[in-house]
């Protein structure tokens, strides 16, 4: 997350960054024991958000490997039919909890990601103001 090109290219911001800082948003997507130090903290950010009543969709960019890792491990890890050759509901019910509930969160892809990076600090070279300009096309050629 922290390596995609849309963060990386904050340099005014990252240049305010205490290197303690950075080491503690590191160890938030350290992969050890399945992020389960990011998971705890995505399930603490979005109790605190119902609590009150805050919308989960400014607070929390969704770290999607993570969700289709896990779309995949229930997948392949359950059978498809019962051991008396009917369909397998828990196994569906458990892929649907799981999407309805982590899923469905807003999840920004790469161009609405790197737009919102232009939008926090705007094109610094050419190189970066041609990337805007083609990604500002896009999205208004693909929401025509």
């Amino acid at each position: 997350g922290l390596n995609m090109q849309p963060i990386r290219r904050l340099k005014r911001t990252w240049g305010k960054v205490q290197m303690e800082k950075f080491q503690q948003l590191e160890q938030y997507i350290n992969v050890s024991k399945n992020f389960a130090t990011y998971r705890l903290t995505l399930k603490v950010a979005m109790e605190e958000a119902e609590k009150y009543g805050w919308k989960t969709d400014k607070i929390v960019i969704p770290f999607t490997s993570i969700v289709l890792q896990d779309v995949y491990f229930i997948k392949t890890h359950s059978k498809d039919y019962t051991t008396a050759g009917g369909i397998n509901l828990k196994k569906y019910y458990s892929m649907a909890k799981f999407i309805s509930e982590e899923f469905l969160l807003i999840v920004f892809f790469c161009i609405a990601l790197m737009l919102a990076s232009f939008a926090c600090e705007p094109p610094a070279s050419i190189g970066e103001k041609e990337k805007h300009r083609s990604l500002q096309k896009s999205l208004n050629t693909s929401s025509s």
